[in-house]
């Protein structure tokens, strides 16, 4: 069982038997560098905030939620067709733009399992991304600042990380919710952001 490991208020997974704080790192075949994290959810605005601060700037932020019930009805002709996700970006800004934006929607950031986002750079590949189980992603052409930080997090590198996703199954399932903060969800969240820049990018199939 994971000892002292805390999930996002909207992640609820079944089995925790093996996990914890640590990440991998591997080479791509492109060859820049894709690292997976675990975070603990009490040290997760510390750790985002120190790894998004080594991003290339000028970044974006880009934020995916969930496509509205009422499209997906639409779109969804059988049960067996897959849901869809509507992605949203707000270009050409600086990591301490989006540091403000992080904190002022924190709590939807950290434990809303109905949000994925991330900060990344403009040019090349470098971009620090949380997915709606909370686990973080690295894409990265230069890996060194990231092992770096990681380090002085203390967040240990591990030869094979085990993940939530590693434990699912029928009988172990995971889900994620979306959660409301003072009667308002990551959809007016979205549609807060969108007077300050944010635009709808895509929609796309999960």
């Amino acid at each position: 069982m994971a000892i002292g490991f805390r999930l996002a208020d909207g992640v609820s997974v079944t089995n925790l038997d093996g996990i914890s704080e640590g990440y991998s790192v591997k080479q791509t075949d492109a060859g820049s560098f894709h690292f997976v994290a675990n975070v603990s959810a009490e040290r997760f605005q510390t750790v985002l905030m120190t790894l998004a601060a080594l991003v290339n700037e000028p970044g974006f932020l880009i934020i995916e939620k969930g496509t509205h019930r009422d499209d997906e009805e639409r779109l969804r002709k059988t049960e067996a067709d897959p849901f869809h996700c509507d992605v949203f970006y707000l270009d050409n800004i600086s990591f301490v733009r989006f540091r403000s934006i992080f904190e002022r929607y924190s709590r939807f950031f950290i434990h809303c399992g109905g949000t994925n986002f991330g900060f990344g750079s403009g040019e090349g590949t470098d971009e620090v991304f949380v997915d709606r189980y909370k686990i973080v992603v690295i894409y990265a052409d230069d890996p060194q600042k990231y092992i770096e930080a990681l380090e002085k997090l203390r967040i240990p590198k591990r030869s094979e990380l085990k993940t939530v996703w590693s434990n699912f199954t029928e009988e172990t399932p995971g889900s994620t919710s979306v959660i409301t903060v003072d009667g308002k969800t990551i959809r007016e969240v979205v549609e807060e952001l969108k007077k300050e820049g944010l635009y709808f990018a895509e929609r796309r199939e999960e």
